[in-house]
């Protein structure tokens, strides 16, 4: 192992928020598509949700920038159990390995968080957004 806690951190970010957002605009979709007679609560607090969000993989992207990291998916190396991720960090390479399982829960624990968070810090200002 060749990184560092943070970069690990950093790695982990890297991972888990595109599944976040791709699983929020999911749900989005799947919101706006159904039979709710007041849709805009629920989809407001998932835009900004999705905000937060693409805000953190802004960071994080520059944060690896600035470290010189890189990581990237490594299809061949994946299963019905397990994703592997290869990286590249103050010129070594490696590569981390994730349960499918433990993604899955990771992705639900940061989309509370990030629901919560849009939650607490935005007011509605009584304007719809379409």
């Amino acid at each position: 192992m060749n990184h560092t806690e943070e970069d690990a951190e950093i790695f982990d970010s890297f991972i888990l928020i595109p599944y976040v957002i791709k699983n929020f605009e999911r749900d989005m979709k799947i919101i706006e598509k159904s039979p709710f007679k007041l849709k805009h609560p629920y989809t407001y607090l998932i835009d900004e949700a999705i905000l937060l969000a693409r805000a953190d993989l802004r960071e994080v992207k520059k944060e690896m920038h600035l470290k010189g990291l890189k990581m990237w998916h490594e299809p061949t190396a994946s299963d019905d159990m397990f994703t592997e991720f290869v990286y590249k960090c103050r010129g070594y390479e490696g590569s981390m390995r994730y349960m499918n399982a433990n993604i899955k829960k990771r992705v639900g624990e940061i989309m509370l968080s990030y629901l919560s968070q849009a939650q607490s810090t935005k007011q509605y200002d009584g304007k719809l957004r379409v």
